[in-house]
């Protein structure tokens, strides 16, 4: 009996092991259901609508927020998903990746990213509110890339999809709603230098002259004839060479709309930014376009000029509405596309992709004058043509030699506005080069701070903190006698009070005149880091807001330009690298790797002043033995380290359910047998 007993209890113990095994084995393997409506569990900086999520087979495919659509591929197991997102509006960094992980309880972890910079990441974690109800399934909007789909029906949406607390990829930030008034500006450009031709980035329109566009003969991209479902209302959409589309089109007959946008996922999907006479001169709105059927296209539109100002808005239902559009025509012309095109305004202002160094190029204007910063290594300032369609004016870079400043010209393509190509040559040399750019965005104000605006007033000469400490600080000083070479008052009344100690000994650095821009010397030394010194020498520029110089530490060197943005603010963008044309303009490209020089040996800055008198010459000149210590200098980074993966970073709380798991199994298994 009692060895039965102990035979009975083994039996039932190996019983329940064996249950308990399949249990944890289903737990681990069975396959989680993506279909549905999900909440993010975002605080703050949300849109505020749902995310839709419908799966066909391995794909993934939905919208969120009436504002944004996702496409992705599930990973063999389930768990996972990994694809695209791209929202409205022709803006810079509309589109980018993601990665998500099912978690226990209906909810997903992830992360998120711009464009291909994988190595930046945000979080995306959701929780899902509900399953996918039949009458719901329209609003995942899947992409139709030449199947046919079911005609959809938006008959209950056209006030947008149920409200709950989601969120969206758009930036977190404010607007700016206004610009500093630049003084008077008078350019003279180097007279070798003349305007280039710009060659068409594209077909001017898919259609050109000749009416119909071959590739919609098919009836399955954009471009066409179409027709507002729920009235006579018609848009006329046609698809660039250059990867752009443009639109017009009438809402009740009498507003009027024309969008210049980007083409997401070939041409089945476009993101734009819209002018309408509804509006005020200049204003847009932006929208996304989704071919959903190959008769249909389903448009969200939002009455905000960027995506992040669509922030917590969702509840405001008069921001945001979806429209469906029916195919009536497959063959379109250029001149239909182009009714409404009066009421854009479009010109240089807008973020491009310059190709001098590969970096984005912000561009402002103000009236005639235009200004901004290229690849985070130059600053330009320049003037416009009377059409608006030629802007020439001078360039800065970092470093403190003549030959990092020059003067350039460029031409806008004003056929389809996508591009501007021109030549540029600095003030040593006569030779010319190419510098042309591809548009990124229309020219929101979003993005004008970056575009490092001038103060109209003032002089970076002076002192400023320099640190979080209060003996963290630059000293800057003219090496003219006590000069600032600045128009500025304050710079004027130190220049007594300095000169009996600003003598312009050890000066190899002389003041000079290119394409009407002074160039004044200067130096400086600095503390930072709690008592790391530092020493600078260049030159400054543009009436005293700008300068260009070399930096000199210990244990490296560099070089850097900065901006005064207001008369008691500077913006400082630093390299460490021995000149300009050694820069490598890289982003990261994998979510493993990252660009040691541009994480590690690069940074914007920006500094308060604590005074607007010149310092004396000997607080200027405390750190100069450093500029003999050449030979010793460092200008690049060697460090190679491989940055983890922010996706393993933020999701470990998904992936340590499979290493809770295993052990388990294993452990449970030895004691058994």
């Amino acid at each position: 009996m009692m060895s039965a007993s102990r035979n009975k209890g083994r039996l039932s113990f190996l019983v329940m092991g064996a249950v308990t095994l399949a249990l944890l084995a289903g737990m681990v393997s069975a396959k989680p259901n993506w279909e549905g409506i999900w909440t993010d569990n975002c605080l703050d900086n949300c849109v505020g609508g749902a995310l839709f999520v419908c799966v066909d087979g391995d794909v993934v495919e939905g919208t969120y927020s009436d504002i944004g659509h996702i496409r992705g591929t599930l990973s063999n197991d389930g768990r996972k998903v990994s694809g695209r997102w791209y929202e409205a509006g022709f803006v810079d960094r509309n589109s980018g990746g993601f990665d998500w992980e099912f978690f226990e309880g209906d909810n997903f972890i992830g992360t998120w990213w711009y464009g291909t910079d994988e190595c930046v990441r945000y979080k995306w974690n959701s929780k899902k509110l509900s399953g996918l109800q039949e009458k719901n399934r329209a609003f995942c909007i899947p992409t139709s890339n030449g199947e046919d789909f079911q005609t959809l029906s938006f008959a209950s949406a056209t006030n947008g999809s149920p409200a709950a607390s989601s969120g969206s990829p758009a930036t977190p930030a404010s607007p700016v709603t206004s610009i500093s008034p630049l003084s008077p500006l008078t350019v003279s450009v180097n007279s070798s230098l003349t305007p280039a031709t710009p060659a068409s980035p594209g077909s001017s329109g898919s259609s050109g002259s000749s009416g119909a566009s071959s590739g919609s003969s098919s009836g399955l991209t954009l471009e066409g004839t179409w027709k507002l479902d729920s009235s006579n209302d018609v848009m006329y959409i046609c698809l660039d060479g250059d990867g752009s589309y443009r639109a017009s089109y009438s809402i009740d007959n009498v507003k009027l709309y024309y969008t210049l946008g980007k083409q997401q996922t070939g041409e089945f999907a476009g993101s734009g930014s819209t002018w309408s006479n509804a509006q005020a001169p200049g204003a847009t709105s932006i929208e996304l376009i989704i071919l959903a059927t190959p008769t249909d296209i389903i448009q969200l539109h939002w009455d905000v000029s960027h995506p992040a100002l669509a922030n917590e808005q969702y509840p405001n239902l008069d921001l945001h509405t979806i429209r469906r559009w029916v195919r009536i025509d497959d063959s379109i012309s250029d001149s239909e596309c182009r009714i409404n095109e009066p009421l854009s305004t479009t010109g240089f202002a807008g973020v491009w992709q310059e190709d001098k160094y590969g970096g984005r190029l912000y561009l402002c204007t103000d009236g005639s004058n235009i200004w901004g910063v290229y690849s985070e290594i130059g600053t330009f300032r320049g003037v416009l043509s009377a059409d608006g369609s030629v802007a020439s004016g001078t360039w800065a870079e970092a470093g403190n030699e003549y030959s990092d400043s020059g003067a350039f010209v460029w031409t806008l393509d004003t056929e389809n506005f996508q591009l501007f190509t021109g030549v540029y040559a600095s003030n040593t040399d006569d030779d010319q080069d190419t510098w042309s750019a591809i548009r990124l965005d229309v020219g929101s104000s979003f993005d004008n701070d970056k575009c490092l605006t001038p103060s109209a007033s003032g002089s970076l000469i002076g002192s400023w903190f320099y640190g979080p400490l209060i003996i963290d600080t630059l000293d800057i000083c003219s090496l003219n006698s006590g000069s600032s070479g600045s128009s500025g008052s304050s710079a004027t009344s130190a220049s007594t009070a300095a000169s009996s100690d600003n003598s312009s000994d050890n000066n190899d650095l002389n003041e000079a005149t290119f394409n009407g821009v002074t160039y004044t010397a200067i130096e400086g030394s600095y503390t930072k880091q709690s008592g790391k010194p530092g020493y600078i020498r260049g030159y400054l520029l543009d009436d005293g807001v700008t300068f260009q110089i070399n930096w000199y530490e210990e244990d490296a060197a560099g070089i850097s330009f900065a901006v005064l943005t207001s008369p008691g603010t500077m913006a400082q963008s630093w390299w460490r690298l021995p000149s300009a044309p050694d820069l490598d303009y890289k982003i990261c490209e994998s979510k493993n790797t990252a660009s040691t020089l541009f994480f590690k040996d690069h940074a914007i800055r920006k500094y308060t002043r604590i005074s607007a008198i010149e310092p004396k010459r000997s607080e200027c000149r405390r750190n100069e033995d450093l500029l003999s210590q050449t030979s010793a200098l460092v200008y690049a980074s060697t460090d190679s380290t491989v940055l983890p993966s922010p996706s393993t970073q933020n999701s470990s709380d998904a992936s340590s359910l499979s290493l809770f798991f295993s052990p388990l199994l294993v452990l449970l298994a030895v004691f058994l047998f």
